[in-house]
């Protein structure tokens, strides 16, 4: 019981700072202009940094090429999620302005802000590794394939070349910065001391800027049980899981390894998709109303996937 109120405990951090940016939203304390410029400040300022930190300080070279058997696993159920996304955005004929917003709500996770405290509070620290294999795949499809789908959703007025967007989506500062926290891994090299807990510091700004972003932006009315929503909850909280538990059929894993992805694949959509979606000038509203919807209701699904973990032990 400790256990599932410690993962519940941290969902309600999260709702709160949310809140915490509505209400600052609504009261005009945090003006539009202002969450634009705290939304550009977040993706290349304060990002970077927190991913080089979070890989430096949470793995070793042995760690990372040991982790890498479970590779597979991560990477076809979050590609098989997407097509089943893209599917369904074409089937259900959504805008332009949201197809690329609902494929990644549908096949991405929260990874780093919810589905990291929520796998510790669970399994304790040893999950970490784990969380954090599972965390390196959902950032490079969200920063690649993610980030090009949600900036075509935008208006690209200004933007004509397919292959400058491609681009610019690709090379953003956080999957570069990504990228560069993976090779300093690899040749086991240490940021010095300053460097780092400069690094440290502003990375440390994230979360909390991310969040209060995300709830300026939250608009009640916006949030609604149709057919987007029911879909998205279905594949965050059912079909994801369900992915992941038939392709481990076929790369069997440890025990352990195996409930983290699974709790993991089940986590809210990725605050990071609002953000982006309003620096494409995509239907921003439409994606934070899937991030808040999915995160209050993480808060009812933790200690049901909890439960059906144990129950697959083996």
């Amino acid at each position: 019981m400790q256990e599932f109120l410690q993962a519940v405990r941290g969902v309600a951090v999260i709702l709160i700072l949310l809140g915490l940016g509505y209400l600052l939203g609504r009261t005009r304390l945090i003006t539009k202009e202002h969450s634009e410029f705290l939304t550009r400040f977040v993706v290349t300022v304060t990002l970077p940094p927190y991913m080089v930190v979070h890989l430096t300080t949470n793995f070793t070279r042995e760690t990372l090429l040991d982790l890498g058997r479970g590779l597979p696993v991560p990477i076809v159920s979050m590609l098989l999620a997407y097509l089943f996304g893209l599917g369904l955005a074409h089937a259900f004929r959504l805008p332009q302005t949201r197809r690329g917003i609902f494929i990644v709500a549908f096949s991405l996770s929260n990874t780093i802000f919810v589905g990291l405290p929520v796998c510790q509070a669970l399994f304790g620290e040893e999950a970490t590794p784990f969380v954090l294999l599972y965390y390196m795949v959902n950032t490079t499809l969200f920063w690649t394939l993610g980030a090009l789908g949600i900036a075509f959703s935008g208006d690209q007025r200004g933007n004509p070349s397919f292959l400058r967007v491609a681009l610019q989506c690709v090379l953003n500062p956080p999957f570069v910065a990504f990228f560069v926290g993976v090779i300093l891994v690899l040749l086991q090299y240490s940021l010095p001391g300053i460097v780092f807990e400069t690094a440290k510091m502003v990375g440390s700004l994230t979360a909390p800027l991310s969040l209060l972003c995300v709830g300026t932006t939250v608009n009640t009315k916006r949030i609604w049980l149709g057919k987007d929503l029911v879909s998205i909850l279905l594949g965050r909280f059912v079909i994801s899981p369900l992915l992941v538990l038939f392709i481990v059929q076929f790369f069997p894993l440890p025990t352990l390894m195996r409930n983290v992805f699974l709790v993991m694949s089940a986590m809210p959509v990725m605050m990071q998709s609002s953000l982006l979606a309003r620096l494409y000038r995509a239907d921003y509203e439409y994606a934070t109303s899937l991030v808040a919807a999915t995160t209050a209701l993480s808060a009812l699904v933790i200690p049901l996937l909890k439960v059906w973990v144990t129950r697959l032990q083996p």
